[in-house]
């Protein structure tokens, strides 16, 4: 007890030195936190989303078209009432009077996507069931990069292949793709119907041809994958189901999360090194009130004890301002790093988070003693 009532009046004595203490030690708890829940929330949302990155209840593609006997027997597993559609993915040159650029072309169908949305500059909002004026002409929806990469506007002529198309609109959110900004080249969807037009599908072409399915309520899609798998032998054939689409983005997600963990280690190990740095300087100008403290009956362990456990009341009143600081960097940082996805992010400092600071905390402390 008299270690308490000695390091409590050291505080109120060393004011000064507090604050300042406190104060550097929770920026780097700030940066570390904040980035912890910036993770957090962006692994939950694309747990929550993963029927709308894939665009349907499961999928099946391979890059070359399917035979007709594949296509027999993947259909002769899916269920009954289960609605189809098919999509095309490729790399291709997007030419214009302004420049050509590469782009990643996304034909599509009446039926896509079977979940998440695509919200359009006009202000309309497609998804399943919803019309789409790309099918009903030559036309199509670009991303707005090209607009700021090539001067690219609405009612703009574009070419690609031998296809020409008018710019109908721009996508300013694509919910059926994780990382927007991480993309080689921005999407242009257009209407598959067209792709004979084009050219660009035939023999050697570099494509990904993708089956999609809406299932009946309580199918399971998993059991589905393992039964298509065995029908559909080929290792060129992949299945996937939204699990398997959200462990896909995940490890997107893990670059993304390992980097900024990284930053968010090297902040709080250098503000605890300069804490430390800080506070053995502060202790080896009271070596006069340690030595005071030992001729008056303490032990040298409890006379250093008052200080190492001054170091732990601050560590944890730099909790307070942390938190503050947390309220104010996360939506900056949601603001930033939320361009780079398609979802509304609402990253929160959850308690595995603020239990990782406290042991941050106690091995900063420990540091200080040595």
């Amino acid at each position: 007890m008299i270690l308490w009532r000695l390091a409590w009046r050291e505080l109120k004595r060393s004011w000064r030195f507090g604050l300042f203490f406190i104060f550097n030690l929770s920026l780097g708890l700030t940066g570390f936190l904040s980035l912890q829940a910036f993770n957090e929330a962006l692994t939950n949302e694309i747990q929550s989303n993963a029927k709308a990155i894939l665009s349907g209840d499961i999928a099946v593609s391979a890059r070359r078209e399917l035979t007709e006997t594949e296509i027999k027997e993947m259909r002769s597993v899916i269920p009954a009432g289960a609605v189809e559609g098919k999509t095309y993915e490729f790399f291709a040159m997007l030419s214009s009077s302004k420049g050509s650029r590469l782009v990643l072309v996304k034909a599509i169908d009446d039926t896509y996507p079977f979940y998440g949305d695509l919200e359009l500059r006009s202000g309309k909002k497609i998804s399943y069931g919803s019309e789409k004026e790309i099918l009903k002409d030559h036309r199509a929806w670009v991303y707005p990069e090209l607009q700021s990469q090539m001067s690219l506007n609405i009612g703009d002529g574009i070419q690609l292949g031998q296809l020409k198309l008018k710019i109908s609109d721009l996508v300013d959110k694509d919910e059926t793709q994780t990382f927007r900004a991480a993309t080689m080249a921005p999407r242009v969807f257009i209407n598959r119907a067209l792709l004979p037009e084009s050219g660009l599908i035939q023999f050697g072409s570099t494509y990904s041809a993708a089956y999609l399915f809406k299932l009946p309520a309580q199918s399971n899609e998993t059991l589905l994958k393992d039964e298509l798998y065995k029908k559909l032998t080929d290792p060129q054939i992949s299945v996937d189901t939204p699990t398997t689409a959200g462990e896909d983005s995940g490890r997107q997600l893990g670059y993304l999360s390992d980097y900024l963990g990284l930053v968010a280690l090297v902040a709080l190990f250098m503000s605890a090194l300069g804490a430390a740095y800080i506070y053995r300087l502060f202790l080896s100008s009271r070596m006069k009130e340690i030595a005071i403290l030992r001729t008056l009956g303490l032990q040298n362990w409890q006379a250093v004890g008052v200080y190492v456990l001054q170091a732990s009341m601050l560590g944890a009143l730099a909790t307070v301002p942390t938190l503050a600081f947390s309220e104010i960097v996360l939506p900056l940082l949601t603001k930033l790093l939320g361009t780079f996805t398609p979802f509304d992010l609402a990253p929160r400092v959850s308690l595995q988070a603020w239990g990782l600071c406290l042991r941050s905390e106690e091995h900063t402390s420990e540091l200080q003693s040595h």
